[in-house]
């Protein structure tokens, strides 16, 4: 069964994911999803309305008609890597009450990944849609199964997640936006239905990826200590990692203590 999830969740995210470019580009900038219609991102001339589907337009027609370049330049990985994630998701819990929630989840990332590694911002027009659908959607899961103990381990995960994020960015805001304590949330939510542990787990993670990969960079000097580097994709990656392989992640760790 966990097979058959994860192939339909696979095509479940290369649907989703070939609508996630307008997200990318728009939401940020707090412009209509629907207006203005789909151009190309490179000379902005308008594209036939059904090409905004990015899975309809690389088959009808790849490049822009006027500049001959991709039409969704560097989006057009977007639709295989969501498929990818989803599958994953699907086939680490099968038909879970919750894995819708999870897919809501891991699409959320995916387009805040995206948009953050972009333009060092972490959209609230994806973040607090994604965590009142989750929510909703935690809450259904709870009275489906006859367990309230899951949906209150996921508020507390979110509390505690958004509680932590948000003393480490009073203390040194430098070092963080307020935008990463808002995905907090949300990633303590998702963690937190799994059990408390995974919310604490998840925020270790996204740390240590955030150090360790912000120490590789100065020391291979793409970056100085003074420039920013996102962090919204560690604490993303962070949770991926915990959702599919937290029990692992936290065995391993306690066998090197």
């Amino acid at each position: 069964m966990e097979a058959l999830a994860g192939a339909l969740c696979g095509v479940f995210g290369l649907i989703a994911g070939s609508w996630f470019h307008v997200l990318v580009r728009r939401t940020p900038m707090h412009q209509s999803l629907r207006r203005p219609g789909f151009h190309c991102s490179t000379c902005g001339v308008a594209a036939p309305g059904s090409f905004a589907n990015a899975i309809v337009g690389y088959v009808r027609q790849r490049n822009c008609r006027v500049c001959s370049q991709p039409l969704w330049a560097d989006t057009r990985w977007l639709p295989l890597l969501s498929a990818a994630t989803c599958a994953a998701v699907g086939w680490r819990f099968g038909f879970a009450w919750a894995l819708p929630a999870y897919l809501v989840f891991v699409c959320a990332l995916l387009v805040i990944t995206v948009v953050d590694l972009r333009l060092y911002l972490i959209p609230n027009r994806v973040v607090y849609p994604g965590l009142f659908i989750c929510l909703g959607l935690l809450a259904g899961a709870s009275l489906a199964l006859g367990d309230s103990q899951r949906f209150r381990f996921a508020l507390l995960g979110m509390a505690g997640s958004w509680l932590f994020y948000f003393i480490v960015w009073f203390l040194y805001p430098k070092g963080m936006g307020f935008g990463d304590v808002r995905l907090s949330a949300l990633i303590g939510l998702m963690t937190g239905w799994m059990g408390v542990e995974y919310s604490i787990e998840a925020v270790l993670l996204g740390l240590v990826l955030g150090a360790g990969s912000g120490l590789v960079l100065i020391i291979l000097r793409f970056r100085t200590r003074k420039d920013a580097v996102p962090f919204g994709p560690f604490m993303a990656a962070g949770a991926l990692l915990t959702l599919l392989w937290g029990e692992a992640i936290g065995q391993l760790w306690l066998g090197s203590t």
